[in-house]
């Protein structure tokens, strides 16, 4: 700070503080913007665990046996269940959205792998 007989900051000083607070937004929106895919996956992934015990217990109670339009008509009464936007579908006894299944085998694989 240069002393003139006025006080203030220079303009380097306030163009520094200006670069630091951008540079700290940019990291916080990136980590912020990580967290709401994250939770969206999350989310998602227990709406399709709830909608496949929902789906077994009116197949015992019913007596119906599995076909994809009686899934379809299930899962209907409940709306969107995947916030971005994914279909359920019935695979193998389990319920799988046709966003994040990919997403989580791809990751699961990753996780196995060291790093060092």
């Amino acid at each position: 700070m240069i002393m003139n007989g006025r006080r203030g900051f220079t303009l380097i000083e306030l163009i520094a503080v200006i670069a630091i607070l951008g540079i700290l937004a940019s990291i916080i929106s990136l980590a912020i913007s990580g967290f709401v895919k994250s939770s969206r996956q999350r989310v998602c992934e227990i709406n399709s665990i709830q909608i496949e015990k929902l789906y077994g217990a009116e197949l015992a109670l019913t007596g119906a046996d599995h076909s994809d339009s009686l899934f379809n008509q299930f899962v209907e009464q409940y709306g969107d269940c995947c916030p971005t936007g994914g279909l359920y579908s019935f695979v193998d006894n389990s319920v799988v959205c046709s966003i994040h299944t990919e997403e989580s085998v791809g990751e699961s694989e990753v996780e196995g792998v060291p790093y060092l």
